[in-house]
């Protein structure tokens, strides 16, 4: 038997850590984003709230799934939204626990049958591009409900095969010539690619090589103008508030590449089970292919790992200049799946002035997943 109880006594994320932690590492696709030290990290304005929602089976935890509660000041009046945490590198990627699907069901029908707090409730997910999503919004429609989605920010996604080489077999002609060209350049220095890459504390890795990460000083220095300069170190900063967290959790991800002993590329990335997700790229602007070269690098040592799928999240390449077209990668794009509660005349001008569009399913459409 499902059940689902709203935790009215937990204010933060971080008061459930234990669970939390022992239902992420069970949750498929796990990403340190859905972890409680990535969620205490992303401010909450004046008025907004967390709201819990523990899901268990016949007793026993199977999912929590957090939202954020916000009241928003439209012509029309206040309106109270329910919606995933949002940072600047996406929206939050779904319910904590083995079975996320089943957790996430449970709690929107629990809304919508049991809270009236709410008019219209707002959640992500990542479909790749001009494709339906379909995950959230079955779980909205199988109970009779209309879902309404707007597209919002994008992501490059790429699923690494078993070798380098079958990576350019799936490229095409143009590609693997632009690569061989791009390649041959990089041989007039020395190529060095370090790659830090702790376990945690299950392993006694813990060491935090604060100077290694320090390395992206110089590259934010060199970025193209003052603008780009400015969003990097407050990235930077961010970032250097979650490194602890990251490396003692075996997700911390840093890659700089060195032309003759010197940074030309930098990475902050967050790996969890075998797929990389990109927070932060850097380059120097005054090194052709510098950001070419620093993927290739990348991705020849996490197909040598063994890992499955980078993706490269919202804002993570702001001011990079890639060849994007030589890399072919799969243009996903963060989608929000909106249902408002009630059906009237209200309701229907928030989602005309929402810009929100019905989410009509054909049958065996599916969405794909970053």
């Amino acid at each position: 038997m499902i059940s689902v109880q709203e935790l009215h006594d937990v204010r933060r994320p971080s008061e459930l850590r234990h669970l939390w932690h022992s239902l992420w590492r069970r949750t498929p696709r796990a990403t340190f984003r859905q972890s409680p030290e990535f969620l205490e990290q992303q401010p909450i304005s004046v008025g907004q709230r967390w709201r819990m929602f523990l899901v268990s089976a016949w007793n026993r935890p199977i999912g929590i799934v957090p939202f954020i509660q916000r009241t928003d000041r439209r012509s029309l009046g206040e309106v109270s939204v329910l919606s995933a945490s949002n940072s600047e590198w996406g929206l939050f990627p779904g319910p904590v626990g083995p079975h996320s699907s089943t957790s996430f069901s449970a709690v929107v029908r629990h809304l919508v049958e049991r809270d009236d707090s709410w008019d219209s409730l707002e959640l992500p997910e990542v479909v790749a591009a001009n494709k339906t999503p379909c995950r959230i919004s079955n779980s909205i429609n199988s109970g009779g409900l209309t879902a309404f989605r707007r597209t919002d920010r994008r992501l490059i996604g790429f699923e690494l095969p078993n070798t380098w080489s079958q990576f350019w077999a799936g490229r095409d002609s143009a590609s693997r010539s632009r690569w061989r060209e791009l390649d041959q350049l990089s041989h007039g220095g020395v190529v060095q690619l370090i790659r830090f890459r702790p376990n945690g504390t299950q392993s006694g890795e813990t060491d935090r090589d604060w100077s290694l990460l320090n390395m992206a000083g110089s590259l934010i220095r060199q970025q193209a103008n003052e603008s780009l300069v400015q969003q990097a170190q407050a990235r930077f900063k961010r970032l250097h508030e979650m490194h602890g967290a990251l490396v003692d959790e075996g997700c911390a991800d840093i890659v700089v590449l060195l032309l003759d002993s010197m940074p030309i590329g930098f990475a902050y990335n967050i790996h969890c089970r075998m797929r990389v997700e990109t927070l932060q790229m850097l380059v120097d602007p005054s090194v052709p292919g510098a950001a070419d070269l620093l993927i290739a690098h990348m991705f020849q040592d996490e197909i040598a790992r063994g890992d499955s799928w980078h993706v490269f999240l919202p804002t993570s390449v702001t001011g990079v200049v890639a060849d994007w077209s030589m890399w072919q990668g799969a243009t996903l794009r963060e989608t929000l799946v909106t249902h408002y509660r009630r059906a009237d005349t209200r309701s229907r001008l928030l989602r005309w002035l929402d810009g929100g569009q019905p989410i009509r399913h054909e049958r065996a459409k599916h969405s794909t997943q970053c």
